[in-house]
């Protein structure tokens, strides 16, 4: 699955509302996420941090011609 938000509707609420979606889909038996981010896109870097994942592998040549830098998100766990 290949998301984008189209240039023009950029830092209006999209992206985080697709991401915040997805997160509210997770449960007790799928309890995480993760995704690749091309090496030189600083700007998707930022924003998945933004969300609450975490950079935790960087996968050489991913993407062919880059490293893709995989990011994860996983639920809190319940101590109860």
């Amino acid at each position: 699955l290949a998301l984008a938000v189209d240039p023009r509707f950029r830092r209006r609420g999209v992206g985080t509302a697709f991401m915040n979606r997805f997160k509210s889909r997770l449960t007790d038996r799928r309890d995480f996420m993760f995704m690749y981010a091309p090496d030189e896109s600083l700007g998707l870097h930022l924003f998945l941090k933004h969300c609450g994942m975490t950079a935790t592998h960087v996968a050489r040549n991913y993407f062919g011609h880059s490293d893709g830098y995989r990011f994860v998100f996983e639920l809190p766990i319940n101590s109860c």
